[in-house]
C-alpha cells in the first residue's frame, strides 16, 4: 500500500476542495469559479476569436469598395452576350461580397461557440473525474476493510489461504483503479487549464459543481431550425448559394427576354452565347436548390434525433432520481436494522456505498443531459 500514499497526499486537496483551480483576477469573491466565468476567461484568451474582427472588417471594406464602384468592365469588341454576362457577374459579385460580411460575423460566433463548448466539456470532465476518484476511493476503503477481515479470519483458521489471497488481489486492484482515477483527474485539470488559457492552482479557487436541469418541455424545434438556418454557417452558406443562384437565373432570364427581339435578328453565335448563359444559370440554380433541400432534410432529421436523445436522457434522469430515493429509504432502514443488530456494519456500509454510486451516476447523467441540450440549442440566439 506504500505506493498509494504519495498520490493520496497529492490528491487529497482535490477531493476536499472539489477541483480547486487558479485564482483568476476576475474570479468571484467567494472563491468559486462557475462555468460561465470559465467560458469568459477562455474567450478572453482566445487569440483567433479576437483576430476574427480583422477579417470582418476586411469583408466590410471589400463590400464598400464594390458597392461604390459603378463602372462595368466591358471589353472593347465584346458581344452583347458578353457585356450582359459581365453586368450580371458584377451584381452577383456584389451580393456575394455582402454575404461574405455575414459569413465573417458568423465565423466569429462559431469561434465563440467552439470555445464555450471546449470549456464546458473540460469543465464537466473535471467534475466527472472527481466523482470517479471518489467512487474509487470508496471501493478502495471497502476493499481494505474486507482485507482486514480476511487477515483476521485467516489467522483464526476460519478461512483458507486462497480467501486471503483473493482479498489481497481485490485490494491491489482497487488501489490500481484509484491511482488510475487520480491520474485521470490530473489530466482533466490539465485539459481545463489548456482550454481556459490559465495555469491551475488547486489551493485557491473551487470549481462550481452546481448543475442545472435544462427545461426540455418548452423546446421549440421549429424555432431551433430557423435559428440554425440563420446562425449555422453551413446552412447559411447553402441558403446563400441557393439565393444567389436564383438571383443569377432571374437576371439572366430578364436579360434574355429584354434582348429576345434583337437576338432573333442577330447572329446565331450570339443566340448560342445567350442560350449557354441561360443553361448555365439554370443548371447552377438546380444544383443549389437540390443541395439546399438536402440540407434542410438533414437538418430536420438531425434536430429530431438530437431531441429524441435528449428525451431519453431526461427519462433516464427521472428514473435514476427514483432509484436514489428508493436507495435512500433502504439506507435509512439499514441504519435502523444495524442499530438493532439485525444486519452487520458491512451490510450497512455496502448500502451507503451503493447510494453514493447512484448519486454520482446521476451527476454524470445530468452532465450528459446538459451537453445534449447545448448541442441542440447552440445556434439559438436570444434577441
Amino acid at each position: 500500500m506504500r505506493k498509494l500514499l504519495p498520490i493520496l497526499s497529492a490528491i487529497l486537496c482535490i477531493t476536499l476542495l472539489f477541483n480547486c483551480i487558479a485564482a483568476f483576477a476576475d474570479a468571484t469573491e467567494d472563491g468559486l469559479l462557475t462555468l460561465e466565468e470559465a467560458k469568459a476567461i477562455a474567450l478572453k484568451n482566445d487569440v483567433h476569436y479576437h483576430h476574427q474582427d480583422e477579417y470582418i472588417q476586411d469583408a466590410k471594406d471589400n463590400y464598400e469598395e464594390l458597392s461604390q464602384d459603378t463602372s462595368i468592365n466591358y471589353r472593347r469588341g465584346s458581344s452583347i452576350a458578353q457585356k450582359e454576362a459581365a453586368h450580371i457577374s458584377g451584381k452577383i459579385q456584389l451580393e456575394n461580397a455582402y454575404s461574405n460580411v455575414r459569413k465573417a460575423i458568423l465565423t466569429k460566433a462559431d469561434l465563440k461557440r467552439a470555445s464555450d463548448s471546449d470549456t464546458a466539456n473540460a469543465f464537466y470532465a473535471v467534475i466527472e473525474a472527481q466523482n470517479s476518484l471518489a467512487s474509487a476511493l470508496t471501493d478502495l476503503e471497502i476493499a481494505k476493510q474486507e482485507l482486514k477481515k480476511a487477515e483476521i479470519k485467516y489467522m483464526l483458521n476460519i478461512v483458507p489461504k486462497n480467501s486471503l489471497t483473493q482479498a489481497e488481489e481485490a485490494c491491489r486492484n482497487s488501489e490500481a483503479a484509484y491511482n488510475k482515477a487520480a491520474l485521470e483527474l490530473e489530466n482533466c485539470i490539465s485539459k481545463l487549464c489548456k482550454s481556459i488559457g490559465q495555469e491551475l492552482d488547486m489551493s485557491r479557487v473551487k470549481l462550481d459543481a452546481t448543475l442545472d436541469i435544462p427545461d426540455i418541455k418548452n423546446i421549440d424545434l421549429e424555432k431551433i431550425k430557423e435559428d440554425n438556418l440563420k446562425n449555422n454557417l453551413s446552412y447559411f452558406s447553402a441558403r446563400e448559394q441557393y439565393k444567389l443562384a436564383e438571383y443569377e437565373l432571374v437576371l439572366t432570364e430578364e436579360k434574355y427576354e429584354d434582348c429576345y427581339d434583337e437576338l432573333r435578328r442577330g447572329s446565331s453565335s450570339v443566340r448560342e452565347e445567350f442560350e449557354s448563359m441561360l443553361y448555365d444559370a439554370q443548371k447552377k440554380f438546380e444544383d443549389a436548390e437540390y443541395n439546399w433541400n438536402e440540407k434542410l432534410e438533414n437538418l430536420e432529421e438531425s434536430l429530431r434525433d438530437q431531441y429524441d436523445s435528449l428525451e431519453d436522457l431526461y427519462e433516464s434522469y427521472i428514473k435514476q432520481k427514483e432509484d436514489i430515493d428508493d436507495m435512500r429509504l433502504t439506507v435509512k432502514e439499514n441504519k435502523t436494522k444495524h442499530a438493532m443488530g439485525i444486519i452487520t456494519k458491512a451490510a450497512l456500509d455496502s448500502s451507503i456505498a451503493s447510494l453514493d454510486k447512484l448519486e454520482r451516476h446521476l451527476v454524470s447523467t445530468i452532465i450528459k443531459l446538459n451537453k445534449q441540450y447545448m448541442s441542440l440549442v447552440q445556434y439559438c440566439v436570444e434577441e
